[in-house]
């Protein structure tokens, strides 16, 4: 992925919706600490905040059809330059998925959630001790990130991610939500790409 991409994560504006309750919460505010709360419904967003399709994606750092999917979803923010990606952290495969998760969450907070979402994408196989080890390569202020993450705040929105996840009839990863459509399973390239453009012609 280019180097404009990785650096093209964004946050929802209040009053934004990727489909009815998916997003629920306003704008973020300061980032530069954890004097506020961290709001309860702030996924992180790629691509063009205001792009004319929002794909949402539900997945889990452990799952291998999520880490497959992954080339799926660079080639549509290198090709689609008015697609709006929402990543939504779903980590139902253990302990592990949930420290993930919660890492990222943070790192989103020090401006990194997309170098930091692809490395752990990348990994074959995750321990605690591997997920503040790419955190250290991707830039990240490690001690930061793990203060960050026991702030119960981050706890509490990946809680609450499960509500929109079974409003939607969700229960595995990954799962993606093409301009309101569901599509539970790992989509290839063409795939995608061709959901969008069916979600653009329904749009006229």
């Amino acid at each position: 992925m280019s180097d404009a991409v990785e650096k093209a994560t964004v946050r929802a504006e209040p009053g934004q919706q990727v489909q009815e309750c998916i997003e629920q919460e306003g704008p973020v505010g300061d980032r530069s600490g954890l004097s506020r709360p961290v709001p309860r419904c702030s996924p992180p967003v790629s691509g063009d905040a205001e792009g004319d399709i929002t794909v949402v994606e539900f997945f889990d750092y452990q799952c291998g059809y999520c880490k497959l999917a992954l080339k799926t979803m660079e080639d549509l923010l290198e090709t689609d330059a008015n697609v709006r990606v929402v990543w939504k952290e779903f980590p139902i495969l253990g302990p592990v998925s949930r420290v993930a998760a919660q890492a990222a969450m943070a790192a989103d907070r020090q401006g990194l959630y997309l170098p930091f979402h692809l490395a752990l994408m990348r990994e074959a196989e995750l321990t605690e001790e591997k997920i503040f080890e790419l955190a250290g390569k991707t830039g990240l202020d490690v001690e930061r990130l793990q203060r960050d993450m026991g702030h119960p705040e981050m706890g509490n929105y990946l809680d609450e991610t499960r509500a929109p996840a079974q409003e939607l009839g969700i229960g595995g990863t990954p799962a993606f939500v093409v301009g309101g459509r569901l599509v539970p399973g790992a989509v290839d390239s063409a795939g995608m790409k061709d959901l969008v453009a069916r979600a653009r012609a329904a749009k006229g």
